[in-house]
């Protein structure tokens, strides 16, 4: 008999923790952005010098950070006639991407394609890929915003071998970025 209850208790708990949908919590950074995240995760300053937001889930692998530009600073480095046809959001998305993976290993260039996408009135440009970095096999998903006076740089995430785990969390991180100013 006691078996039994132990069967359904255990196979009750179970049941439960495969239900359990993932919370999310609204984080807004100086009054400038705002962006949904999984209420698991904590700020860090750990992640990247220069990024305005900070967050990690260390126990799921989770990671993401939010780099603010002056956009009038960023439009003196780039000159709109230097690549035809690309305007200096488009050449600054591109030269962030190459210098965020200049440092990684095993990365597939057909893999570093930025996709145009309007994500909550905000232009922007995003691409998933695969790369190698310290031994480590990591899936990120990376977007580039601009916003009015700001350009914005959104990077999340995890271990490849969580990218099934984490992809929808990802998704959502990004997707519901928006400038609030």
């Amino acid at each position: 008999m006691m078996k039994k209850i132990g069967s359904i208790l255990l196979l009750l708990v179970v049941m439960v923790s495969c239900t359990s949908k993932t919370t999310y919590t609204e984080i807004v950074q100086d009054d400038l952005f705002s962006v949904a995240v999984p209420s698991t995760m904590q700020k860090t300053r750990g992640l990247n010098g220069d990024a305005a937001l900070q967050l990690q889930n260390v126990k799921e692998e989770l990671y993401l950070i939010v780099i603010k530009e002056n956009k009038s600073e960023i439009d003196e480095l780039f000159d709109p006639t230097t690549v035809e046809g690309e305007d200096i959001f488009t050449q600054f998305s591109g030269t962030t991407l190459e210098y965020l993976t200049s440092t990684l290993d095993e990365l597939n260039p057909s893999e570093l394609q930025l996709q145009d996408q309007t994500i909550n009135e905000l232009p922007g440009r995003t691409v998933d890929f695969t790369a190698r970095i310290g031994g480590l096999d990591v899936y990120y998903k990376f977007a580039a915003f601009q916003g009015k006076e700001d350009y914005y740089q959104v990077l999340t995430w995890t271990l490849k071998e969580y990218k099934d785990k984490n992809q929808e969390a990802m998704n959502k991180m990004v997707d519901s970025f928006k400038e609030i100013k």
